[in-house]
């Protein structure tokens, strides 16, 4: 049985490494050559691969770029908390609804996503609840 088994998964790993040849891949994501990776890694490369390769301005795929442009992350909760030392972040800066948060006690600094304001939509550049700026201003004539 794990001659049969070993044969097996020799023979659908080396279908994983001619596809992934086809599409002009021999490394990894990491650098690992492709030849060197588990059958798992070749899974996951695999399809990583395939939607690099999708052409979106085709007629049957239109599905990959509507989606893009209309999916919102209202239910993400953001990461408040250091993944190496669990102490609380500070945001630090923002680019669209990403928020950069640094650690006060180790530094480490990761990506996370702004809330959005209840009343219009747009992220108000916080990881917890509350208005944007602008509609915080015109509810309280604050200049």
């Amino acid at each position: 049985m794990g001659i049969l088994y070993e044969s097996v998964m020799k023979q659908k790993r080396n279908i994983l490494i001619k596809r992934l040849a086809e599409l002009n891949i021999s490394k990894t994501q990491s650098g690992k050559r492709i030849h060197e990776c588990y059958y798992e890694e070749l899974k996951y490369e695999l399809v990583v691969a395939s939607f690099r390769d999708i052409d979106t301005e085709a007629a049957e795929n239109t599905w990959f770029s509507e989606r893009r442009i209309n999916m919102s992350i209202t239910n993400v909760k953001p990461v408040t908390r250091c993944p190496k030392c669990l102490a609380n972040g500070m945001v630090i800066g923002h680019r669209n609804n990403i928020l950069l948060v640094e650690c006060r006690d180790c530094n480490k600094r990761w990506n996370t996503y702004s809330m959005t304001c209840k009343t219009c939509g747009k992220p108000n550049y916080y990881y917890v609840e509350g208005p944007y700026v602008k509609c915080f201003s015109e509810k309280h004539n604050a200049v």
